[in-house]
């Protein structure tokens, strides 16, 4: 209980022994004739009870006008502060010179057209999603992925719990598949934002509470039985492996397992990062190259 409720309490209870008081001076003045001295009425004690409550009162309300005025300074100074990590972020980000294609971040078209994400705008509205609609966002984003990893990086490094975040966006990565209204995503663009999301996360390293851990560790193990024995599809081995490095998880599967799978990606542009991320070394991964 805080400080405003135990006086709030107390003030309730105050007005109760009032009354109980009123009636012990009434049933004092109905014996008041042997009594000659007695000359208070009830109405100058009830006249100073008024006074004194109404000072606590009044005190009261200024101290719970003056906790909310901290609180809103509170958000208010969190809210400034993720802006001015925005602003930091956005002064030191490369500058990339005109004319010079910047290089996707992973094997995924980039939409030479408008870019549909503005690092402005929509980075602040990345921070405030929850994991469903960051991929959500992300899928409807497809096009631009290889130019979203800074900003994502940047978005997740300003979450309260970006583990938590990532792993609630992991939601879909097999079917069903999030839908935008009643249209479902492909299956390869929600594997896309996932794998965006895991490589980043990745990036950031933050500490992983146990509780997440062990609901990443249960993610996995499903991922891992729907895979089958047929490997087919990259983006499954990629968003599995991916899953396990930016947890942590390696050491709760097979590492022969591990290789075998890591062999059906060794060609893709973030195979050194990913196999940095799953502990693997040059001896036992061999050399890898990046396409």
């Amino acid at each position: 209980m805080s400080a405003l409720d135990q006086i709030s309490s107390k003030l309730q209870f105050a007005e109760s022994k009032k009354h109980d008081l009123k009636k012990a001076f009434e049933d004092l003045q109905s014996h008041s004739s042997s009594l000659a001295s007695l000359t208070l009425q009830w109405e100058d004690l009830q006249t100073h009870f008024d006074l004194v409550q109404s000072s606590i009162e009044l005190q009261f309300e200024r101290l719970k006008s003056k906790e909310i005025q901290l609180r809103s300074l509170e958000i208010a100074l969190d809210r400034r502060a993720k802006e001015l990590e925005l602003k930091e972020w956005q002064l030191n980000r490369p500058i990339v010179p005109s004319g010079v294609k910047s290089e996707p971040l992973e094997d995924v078209p980039v939409n030479n057209g408008i870019d549909r994400f503005s690092s402005n705008a929509n980075l602040r509205f990345c921070v405030t999603m929850d994991g469903r609609n960051l991929q959500l966002f992300l899928n409807e984003n497809a096009d631009n992925h290889g130019r979203m990893g800074n900003e994502v990086f940047a978005a997740l490094r300003m979450s309260a719990d970006p583990a938590k975040l990532v792993l609630d966006a992991m939601e879909g990565f097999y079917p069903p598949h999030l839908k935008n209204g009643v249209v479902e995503f492909e299956g390869a663009v929600v594997r896309r934002s996932c794998v965006l999301l895991l490589e980043q996360l990745t990036r950031v390293g933050p500490p992983i509470r146990p509780q997440v851990r062990e609901e990443a560790a249960r993610l996995a193990h499903e991922w891992k039985a729907k895979m089958g024995v047929e490997v087919g599809d990259s983006l499954e081995v990629l968003g599995f492996l991916w899953l396990l490095g930016a947890y942590r998880l390696t050491s709760d599967f097979d590492k022969n397992e591990i290789l075998k799978l890591f062999e059906n990606v060794v060609q893709h542009r973030q195979a050194n990062e990913l196999a940095r991320a799953l502990g693997l070394t040059d001896s036992s991964a061999g050399e890898f190259s990046e396409t």
